[in-house]
């Protein structure tokens, strides 16, 4: 759960500073593996299959799709093109909690300059939480 969560993040501040702008996200700006080592076997159709962190990223991306919080074009084999936040995701990251002097999106960005993982993963945790509360 902890590397879900600081994917999460991540993905998150990555999406919030491009805002409006569509990006592509590359796994392997998730990972320490080589763009060559993401798939390591084929499987019986002759697809390769995704190996460790990758799978973790490519589910944590599809996960994030699937409960509203980003849009995206299409899925490619190490990358998701045309990424955007929805406007749950937007409106999830914009939120200025009680307990913090700027957004979410604003401290998940400051978090991951100052590579402060735990505050990462503690802000993912908070985001997600607030936005299963919004009704869309």
């Amino acid at each position: 759960m902890d590397r879900f969560n600081e994917v999460t993040a991540k993905i998150f501040a990555k999406l919030y500073e491009k805002f409006p702008i569509e990006i592509d996200i590359h796994i392997d700006e998730f990972t320490d593996e080589s763009a060559a080592d993401f798939y390591v076997a084929v499987d019986a159709g002759g697809f390769f299959l995704p190996d460790g962190d990758v799978e973790l990223v490519q589910h944590t991306v599809r996960w994030l799709v699937r409960e509203g919080y980003i849009h995206l074009e299409c899925e490619q084999m190490s990358s998701f093109a045309g990424c955007t936040l929805t406007s749950k995701g937007l409106q999830t990251l914009n939120k200025i909690p009680q307990s913090l002097d700027r957004s979410y999106g604003e401290k998940l960005i400051e978090a991951i300059k100052d590579q402060g993982t735990d505050t990462m993963k503690s802000l993912a945790k908070q985001v997600l939480e607030y936005g299963t509360s919004l009704v869309f």
